[in-house]
């Protein structure tokens, strides 16, 4: 729970008057306000560390995995952890989601995603526990990525660029991480289903917007200019992306990843229709994610 997410799960949790239990490998990495107001922190050697894993998972009401968002993490380390929940009788887990919808695609049709799918078929065949899939969108601050494939880069001259594949006018649908949070909590504590065991799919939104929107939106509050360039059309993308998997192992398929968020925009895999609405949670514009980004981050390119 030393990550960004995890800290935000938790404090909206403890907003809500719930005791919240830590698991992690670092202690030392949780913010001292929040470290104070934790029930126990559970210190784990590694994700296979099962007693550590018992023990964190022992006397719960629900169990929420924040893993860093990696394959293994993803399939292997999330099972171990859904395994001793279940042995513990813990009926609410929430699965390390927080993604765009793999519910919708295909196994193979996204090399990262496939743990996810691979985890959730192997509970569904062997476990008790449903547990509760958020399907949030690309992280807010993180939006940029699979729009242009990098960040906006900065010129010399001031001027940024953005890339981008097809028309420019796919939308993506995006959460911020404390939407994302409070959305989560807010299910976990409000939701019938949930609260009675049952989990479920549930899809969650800050906004939804293109690659144009965000750069117009970019320009107006950095005061910078924007300039769009356009990599190619939808069926380029989509030819790169099957030529990087065809000269590369899938080991490496975080080369081609952004560009096949992209190329599965393209092809309207991500859409989704009715979105779960809170109603007592403010929700995040794409205004408040732009202002967080700092644009002395971008990489500088002489100008044109």
């Amino acid at each position: 729970m030393s990550g960004r997410l995890g800290h935000l799960l938790a404090f909206a949790a403890l907003r809500r008057g719930l005791q919240v239990r830590g698991l992690g490998r670092s202690p030392g990495a949780v913010k001292a306000d929040l470290a104070c107001s934790l029930e126990s922190f559970i210190t784990t050697t590694a994700y296979y560390d099962v007693p550590a894993l018992r023990r964190a998972v022992t006397g719960v009401d629900a169990v929420i995995c924040a893993y860093s968002p990696t394959p293994q993490m993803y399939l292997e380390a999330q099972l171990l952890l859904l395994r001793e929940a279940e042995n513990a009788g813990v009926k609410i887990f929430h699965a390390q989601t927080w993604n765009l919808n793999w519910h919708g695609i295909q196994f193979g049709d996204m090399e990262y995603y496939d743990a996810q799918i691979s985890f959730c078929r192997q509970v569904e065949l062997t476990s008790k526990i449903r547990p509760v899939y958020v399907f949030s969108g690309v992280f807010g601050e993180q939006l940029w990525g699979p729009l242009s494939g990098t960040f906006p880069t900065k010129r010399s001259d001031g001027t940024c660029t953005i890339d981008y594949w097809g028309a420019g006018n796919t939308k993506y649908p995006w959460t911020s991480m404390k939407n994302c949070a409070e959305f989560s909590i807010e299910l976990l504590t409000t939701e019938k289903d949930v609260v009675d065991g049952k989990g479920g799919f549930f899809f969650v939104r800050s906004g939804y917007n293109t690659v144009r929107e965000f750069a117009e939106v970019y320009e107006r509050l950095k005061q910078v200019k924007v300039e769009l360039i356009r990599k190619g059309s939808s069926e380029d993308l989509h030819a790169k992306v099957q030529e990087l998997r065809r000269t590369n192992s899938p080991r490496r398929h975080c080369k081609w990843l952004g560009l096949l968020v992209a190329d599965l925009a393209e092809q309207g895999k991500w859409s989704i229709g009715d979105y779960k609405v809170f109603e007592n949670i403010q929700v995040d514009t794409i205004e408040d994610i732009i202002q967080e980004i700092d644009p002395e981050a971008c990489g500088t390119t002489k100008a044109a």
